[in-house]
Formats: structure tokens, C-alpha cells, sequence
């Protein structure tokens, strides 16, 4: 029951069909790895109505109407960590906890994680809607597709620090270190996935 969603608390419980779509991540994804699962509950638009990381947006673009600074919501990046990954203390691969010298818990993470993590789900916002579904529900945007990344502008495109002193997206090349056209091979197809 970690990826719960509540419908009353999203205030649609009558609508069934965007409830049967989250449903369907997890009977599509039964015999995949537990990243899968993961990653389409993140993306979710229910979750990210539900833990409210659609529509937080980057520092730089964060201001509200009275000019005050609006930072990145830590709510998902909060509940992913402490409920769907790592927890809140560190353990031994057995399940035992692992104790400080002063034979207190080591957590697994602080604000200063949770304050970069929440840094990584800026940007994204629920989908448009589709006119083939829930149509007796008319709403201006989609309670069943993933949300997407609209307006770039509003990501926050800084380096993030991950939980072991490293950064997040290390061991993956950038693309300006790469030799011109490394992507093209010969023979090669590419599927539009968008």
C-alpha cells in the first residue's frame, strides 16, 4: 500500500475511470522491475495531483504574485524516499538498523536531500485533456495521462546532489562530450515517442 491514492482526498471519487488507469500501472507492470513500477506512479497524474509535485516549478521562476520567492514543492520528494525507497534509517542488506557511536539511527537522508530531490520533479504539469474519455466530467485537463513537461522554462536545469555525496545523472555522458553525431548509426531506426 505504499502508492496508495485517495480519491476523497482528490475530491473525484466518482469517476472510475482514471482510477482504473492508476490500477492498470500496476497489472501492466506485475512481472517488471520495482524502477518501472516507480517511475509510471511518479509520473502519474494522480500522484502528482496527490502528493502535489505537478506545477511546482524551479527557484528562478518561482516568485508569486506579491514578489515572493516560491520554492520547489518537497512533498513527493519527501514521500519517495521515506515511503517508496529507502525509508528513514539506513540498514544492513538483513533489515537491522544501523546505529551511530552514539547508538542512535543513521537516517537515510536530510532536508538538504529532500530540498535537491524536490529540485528534480520541477516542471512537469498534468496533461491536457483528450476528448475520449470521463466525458460527462468536461475539465481542462487529463486525470489519466502522464503529466508532461510544457513549459521547459519552469525546470530546474541546475546540477542536484544525490545521497551518497555524488550528483544525480553521473555516469551518464553529456551530450556536448560526445563526438559530433555519436547518436546516428548506421542502420539505425528511431521511433517518435511523443
Amino acid at each position: 500500500q505504499i502508492f496508495t491514492v485517495s480519491p476523497g482526498f482528490l475530491a473525484y471519487s466518482s469517476l472510475s475511470e482514471q482510477h482504473m488507469y492508476y490500477y492498470d500501472i500496476f497489472v501492466k507492470n506485475a512481472f517488471a522491475t520495482y524502477r518501472d513500477v516507480l517511475k509510471r506512479v511518479a509520473f502519474s497524474s494522480n500522484m502528482g495531483r496527490q502528493l502535489s509535485h505537478s506545477g511546482s516549478t524551479s527557484v528562478r521562476t518561482g516568485m508569486d504574485a506579491s514578489g515572493v520567492m516560491r520554492f520547489p514543492d518537497e512533498n513527493y520528494a519527501r514521500e519517495v524516499m521515506q515511503l517508496e525507497t529507502i525509508g528513514l534509517e539506513l540498514m544492513e542488506m538483513d533489515g537491522t538498523v544501523i546505529l551511530d557511536r552514539m547508538g542512535l539511527p543513521v537516517p537515510t537522508y536530510d532536508i538538504n536531500n529532500i530540498l535537491s530531490f524536490a529540485r528534480v520533479w520541477t516542471g512537469f504539469e498534468i496533461a491536457s485533456r483528450r476528448g475520449n474519455n470521463e466525458e460527462l466530467d468536461y475539465i481542462e485537463y487529463s486525470r489519466m495521462d502522464t503529466m508532461v513537461l510544457r513549459d521547459i522554462g519552469r525546470r530546474d536545469w541546475f546540477p542536484k546532489k544525490d545521497l551518497v555525496g555524488g550528483w544525480l545523472g553521473d555516469r551518464y555522458p553529456l551530450c556536448a562530450d560526445l563526438p559530433k553525431g555519436a547518436f546516428l548509426k548506421a542502420g539505425a531506426t528511431y521511433k517518435l515517442l511523443g
